[in-house]
């Protein structure tokens, strides 16, 4: 980790690996790459602009702000707390960023204080990553 990124440093070669001395062993190069991968986006749930939802198990949130590394700048997400009977509680204003963390706001604020199901609503975006913090 430097910073925000995950730095990956690997080797290739262009040849087989020994031994081996067959007519199609090709010259003996080879060299370092570099490659370079956000934070946590490795891999994400995603939606066109078709729309997609993502509803979590319900989950004991530990904390009062709710975080996302999302992709949503041409798009959006919006996330809805769900209680333990479906019923929305809390809808969130529409997130449109491109960021590591964006803090989510809320039309209305929700309690955390029992287990809630999350519904992520998706167009056009990409979520990576959710964590709570005080």
């Amino acid at each position: 980790m430097v910073g925000d990124e995950l730095r990956i440093y690997y080797g290739g070669r262009l040849y087989r690996h020994g031994p081996y001395s067959g007519p199609d062993k090709g010259p003996e190069r080879g060299g370092i790459g570099f490659a370079m991968v956000p934070r946590d986006r490795f891999v994400a749930m995603e939606a066109s602009f078709d729309g997609g939802e993502i509803v979590t198990k319900p989950l004991l949130i530990k904390g009062s702000t709710l975080h996302l590394n999302a992709r949503g700048h041409f798009g959006q997400i919006i996330v809805e707390v769900l209680d333990e009977q479906g019923k929305t509680v809390a809808t969130s204003r529409p997130i449109q960023r491109d960021a590591l963390d964006v803090p989510v706001e809320w039309q209305e604020r929700p309690h955390f204080t029992s287990p809630v199901v999350l519904r992520f609503k998706l167009e056009n975006a990409q979520l990576f990553a959710i964590w709570a913090s005080e």
